[in-house]
């Protein structure tokens, strides 16, 4: 199974509550701007080219999971002011 399936895989069980949300950076040695657009049209979270240093994937890999907890912090805001509205009903 290549990256682009295993991640429509992934995103689908996701979505179906299975798996909790995932963070996935393809590597690839493909830099064309439209295999970019499409891995990413297919779930993936950022791309990565090939030859890559360690530490700049390390910074990636770390603004994405700082970008993921700000998603999940405000969600369970709204999730806290939904909560807090129910209970004056």
């Amino acid at each position: 199974m290549d990256g682009l399936t295993a991640v429509k895989h992934i995103r689908e069980e996701e979505a179906a509550g299975k798996l909790s949300m995932n963070l996935v950076i393809a590597l690839t040695g493909n830099a064309r701007q439209g295999q970019i657009d499409e891995a990413k049209a297919s779930g993936m979270d950022d791309v990565i080219i090939k030859p890559y240093r360690l530490d700049n994937l390390l910074q990636k890999i770390e603004a994405m999971m700082k970008l993921r907890a700000k998603e999940v912090f405000k969600a369970a805001d709204a999730i806290g002011e939904v909560a807090e509205q129910m209970s004056y009903l």
